[in-house]
């Protein structure tokens, strides 16, 4: 695997439940090189290959995200491995990304807003 594609890092979310084509920020999650993954409401496991990925929820029983990584974004799919579970796609980008402001990214975290990596907000 090379160093370009890894998934280590933080990484700004953004999620569609739906396919609806109105992304919604979401909160930061952050891969570490040990296979887990942390993010202000709970964390996971993830696994890679080459340049694909997938990662669970410990917090949401069901919930799969999967990804192909590049040198500074990541697209793909997430789902809840339930009949009729939601899904939608989602993609990440690394700080600093220009649509992804710091004061927007700290809101975020400090309102302790509805999770929007566990489905859409009802």
């Amino acid at each position: 695997m090379a160093t370009a594609s890894s998934i280590v890092g933080t990484w700004n979310t953004f999620v569609d439940w739906g396919s609806t084509g109105h992304p919604i920020l979401a909160n930061p999650l952050t891969f570490n090189a040990d296979g887990t993954w942390t993010y202000v409401h709970g964390g996971g496991r993830w696994l890679q290959i080459e340049g694909q990925y997938f990662f669970n929820f410990t917090n949401a029983a069901g919930l799969i995200y999967a990804a192909n990584t590049t040198l500074d974004s990541v697209s793909g799919i997430m789902g809840y491995l339930t009949p009729g579970g939601s899904n939608g796609v989602w993609w990440g980008t690394r700080p600093g990304a220009p649509h992804a402001t710091d004061a927007a990214l700290h809101a975020l975290t400090v309102q302790g807003s509805h999770d929007h990596h566990l489905g859409p907000k009802k």
